[in-house]
């Protein structure tokens, strides 16, 4: 009895950062990193209509604290409430959980997949610059 006790304990000691104080934590995209240790994330849900029963695509902004502007556009990540820091901002980063390559990817892309090709694209174009540089010298 008391070794089931002991190992609930340690169970409960192992809270995530999410459940700490009960506060709110949500995941979104950071549409915009401009400002120092700030960044604005957008979540995005979808909800019924009450008449048309349709679901009616919400999006919600959130201001949120970055102390190493560590997050970048594109990126998805996840914030928690916590006490205000200015007039709108009242949420800080937890944690990034996808890192964006420069542009937005779809969800029905393979990350990998795209950032290979981009890859393949870049040494194409760098072979086309090659040859055109040999391309001259070969007819003089």
């Amino acid at each position: 009895m008391s070794e089931s006790k002991k190992t609930d304990m340690s169970e409960t000691k192992k809270q995530d950062a999410r459940e700490v104080a009960g506060r709110k934590t949500l995941i979104g995209h950071v549409v915009s990193a401009k400002m120092k240790d700030t960044i604005v994330v957008t979540e995005e849900r979808l909800v019924k209509h009450a008449l048309y029963k349709k679901y009616v695509r919400k999006k919600s902004r959130f201001v949120a604290h970055d102390a190493g502007n560590t997050a970048k556009e594109g990126d998805v990540v996840e914030i928690m409430q916590t006490r205000p820091m200015s007039k709108t901002k009242n949420w800080r980063l937890v944690r990034v959980v996808r890192r964006s390559h420069g542009d937005v990817i779809h969800a029905d892309v393979d990350v990998e997949a795209a950032a290979i090709g981009r890859k393949a694209e870049a040494v194409d174009a760098n072979a086309r610059k090659d040859d055109a540089a040999v391309a001259p010298e070969a007819k003089s």
